[in-house]
């Protein structure tokens, strides 16, 4: 609810970057989208560094209208969590030798 978003909006505005992978709420339903709507228009007002990945989070975003707000969008979520945790992706491991 409005508590929630508002204390979501607080933390995020004392983050200096935020890595973004996955929609809060049932999107897929109207009233499921108004806390992710609010929190992802703040983030794009704010201007904070934000990396955008997974397919459900880019099409909530096109579908909203705000996609082209952020700098860096990847359809590959799982991928870029992965290598944020520190594992190897096998099509960057070939491409090292």
């Amino acid at each position: 609810g409005p508590k929630t978003e508002q204390l979501f909006i607080k933390y995020l505005h004392e983050a200096k970057s935020i890595i973004f992978n996955g929609v809060m709420g049932v999107v897929e339903k109207n009233n499921g989208r108004k806390g992710s709507k609010k929190i992802v228009a703040d983030l794009a007002k704010y201007g904070k560094k934000v990396i955008v990945g997974g397919g459900d989070t880019i099409k909530f975003l096109s579908e909203e209208k705000l996609i082209n707000k952020f700098g860096f969008v990847s359809v590959g979520g799982g991928a870029m969590l992965a290598l944020l945790a520190g594992e190897k992706l096998p099509g960057l491991e070939v491409l090292k030798k």
